[in-house]
């Protein structure tokens, strides 16, 4: 927790001074370490911040954070930032372990909502051992998936020399993801179905 609390103050605060009642940085580690927990409604986190007063006030915070509070920094905060700040702190976890295996699958947050009411859909990379998440990337909805996996891919295997194998389930088993993969100089295990035409 402590690694994540002080890599959230690289994340810049979009709010204006007036009116801000709590950190940024404790907001953001409360919401990562719930997301975490397996908590994927902002209205749960907000449910566990009130639960856990102890760790809110490791977090710097007076009190817990309201849900529409939670809500404001979620839609304000630069995204890439975050994104930026969680792939270190990701890749730093694990520098020292050696060789990594590493699997891409997609997931739709269910308690999540994106324009038109969708529930989002978001790729992760973790690592198969500790499950820690390397990276995560926003793909649009129905056939996005792989081109999101396929260039999270990409960027992964760039900044992460560690990274040995990639793997994942049937729909990852195509020539242009094998291809990249081996192009970075790694290998790969896919799952193979006889119906894909890919392969």
């Amino acid at each position: 927790m402590r690694v994540a609390f002080e890599a959230m103050a690289g994340v810049p605060d979009f709010r204006g001074s007036k009116g801000r009642q709590h950190k940024l940085q404790g907001v953001l580690t409360l919401m990562v370490l719930g997301l975490a927990a397996g908590l994927h409604s902002l209205a749960r986190i907000a449910a566990f911040g009130k639960r856990r007063k102890d760790l809110v006030r490791q977090l710097g915070l007076k009190r817990a954070p309201s849900h529409s509070t939670i809500w404001r920094v979620a839609v304000g905060v630069d995204r890439e930032a975050l994104r930026r700040v969680l792939d270190r702190v990701g890749g730093e976890e694990l520098a020292c372990r050696g060789s990594l295996v590493v699997a891409f699958d997609g997931k739709t947050m269910r308690s999540s909502r994106q324009e038109g009411g969708r529930a989002a859909q978001v790729v992760n990379a973790f690592e198969h051992n500790s499950g820690v998440v390397l990276g995560a990337m926003m793909s649009r909805g129905a056939g996005s998936e792989l081109p999101a996996g396929r260039k999270l891919a990409r960027e992964l295997l760039r900044r992460s020399p560690q990274v040995a194998v990639v793997t994942g389930d049937a729909l990852y088993a195509e020539r242009s993801m094998a291809r990249m993969v081996v192009a970075e100089n790694r290998d790969y295990v896919f799952k193979l179905k006889k119906t894909s035409p890919t392969c």
